[in-house]
């Protein structure tokens, strides 16, 4: 298993006392692997820094295997006539700050495996029951001929380690609507009570209630902390709560002409809106940064959802989405996505039958053209994301949006 720092990098803030300026005369492993400065696919990253003159806030990501195995040095030398004091931040967690004699060299070691222990711990439990999951959906995919995919930050981990990302914790399969159809009926009678299929119908507590309309198999085996029922607190079932999700995306047709694709998915995203009124509440501050339809459309949609039965909704949801089924279209779209992306279209060749791959521990089947669907789905999917997109996106200690 990759290590997390390995993986992430470990972002670095010095926060030097105002008029003052240091010269930063090593940042790096005590023993460095990686020779290079900067990573041809981590472009937020550098291996170490080396005599730099640095003032105010500096920051700074540092990656190198050798951090991890032989701990961070840092190194800073004061040719100012007086002391200096240093806030110092590593990946995420403030050290003792630190003062700078005057002319003098000030050098310490961090032991980096010290750092993040409570979110490494998540992880190394999330992901342990993430890989549980998918061994269990493959083997009951396997034993009755359905075709299922690992897709988005899963196929990424395929890409660039082999294994699940090192600081993710989900995990998204893809199934075309048939072979979905298949699978409800089959798993409920081939899962152990240690997993749960949950259809997004089903989720209510004492009526039906909307997180979205995604599908999901459930670990039941143990509970565990995190957000993803969030915005369904107090309206789903108690059952569900503390249990990981594995998400299953459905891939239906849509239109090869481009004007029907597009008014199909205004009447998909009419829908959604619909559906949230049947949330345990609505946050309009994460549609302030939208256009101005959406954010006229949303609390507009949420008010008359308010005013019809959410088995309408849901009705009228599945009909919309299959609009297309049986016609020879040559595209999908994934008709229970993220709202913003939901009108990306994915070829048809890229889901026939798939790839078999190593994937940590286990086996798991990809996109027989996965480096095509990768580019649809991230267009520049070689480059690391910046710090703030390599966190867990379902830990309880991150309030962003699901």
């Amino acid at each position: 298993m990759v290590d997390l720092l390995d993986a992430r990098g470990c972002e670095v803030i010095l926060n030097i006392e105002d008029g003052h300026e240091l010269t930063l005369k090593f940042l790096g492993a005590v023993v460095p692997q990686h020779e290079e400065a900067v990573y041809d696919e981590d472009q937020y990253a550098v291996a170490h820094v080396r005599d730099q003159g640095i003032s105010g806030t500096y920051k700074v990501v540092v990656k190198d295997t050798g951090i991890s195995a032989s701990g961070l040095r840092l190194c800073l030398i004061n040719n100012g006539d007086y002391s200096c004091n240093v806030d110092i931040s590593l990946a995420g967690e403030q050290q003792p700050a630190i003062v700078v004699e005057a002319g003098s060299t000030y050098e310490t070691t961090y032991d980096t495996l010290k750092l993040c222990t409570e979110e490494r711990e998540y992880l190394k439990n999330l992901q342990g029951i993430l890989y549980k999951t998918i061994t269990e959906v493959d083997r009951v995919c396997t034993k009755h001929n359905i075709n299922y995919y690992v897709v988005f930050g899963g196929l990424l981990g395929v890409y660039r380690y082999g294994e699940i990302i090192p600081w993710d914790d989900d995990l998204d399969i893809a199934m075309t609507r048939e072979d979905y159809e298949k699978f409800q009926k089959v798993a409920p009678g081939e899962f152990s009570s240690d997993y749960m299929l949950l259809d997004y119908k089903d989720i209510g507590k004492d009526k039906p209630c909307f997180l979205d309309y995604m599908c999901r198999v459930l670990y039941m085996g143990e509970e565990v902390p995190g957000n993803v029922f969030k915005k369904v607190s107090g309206k789903c079932r108690e059952d569900i709560l503390g249990h990981q999700p594995l998400d299953i995306y459905i891939l239906d047709k849509t239109s090869d002409d481009l004007k029907k694709h597009k008014r199909h998915m205004f009447w998909v995203r009419a829908v959604y809106g619909l559906a949230m009124s049947k949330r345990a509440y609505l946050d309009k501050s994460e549609y302030a940064g939208r256009d101005k339809l959406t954010r006229v459309a949303v609390p507009l949609l949420y008010a008359l959802g308010k005013l019809l039965p959410a088995r309408v909704i849901f009705a009228l949801h599945d009909k919309i989405c299959t609009k297309y089924q049986k016609t020879d279209a040559k595209d999908y779209f994934f008709s229970n996505g993220y709202l913003p992306f939901i009108h990306t279209r994915y070829s048809k060749e890229w889901f026939q039958g798939g790839e078999r791959v190593d994937f940590g521990p286990t086996q798991i089947n990809i996109p027989n053209q996965y480096e095509a669907y990768l580019k649809r789905a991230y267009y520049d999917y070689y480059h690391l994301r910046g710090m703030n997109g390599r966190i867990p996106q379902h830990s309880p200690k991150n309030h962003g949006v699901i």
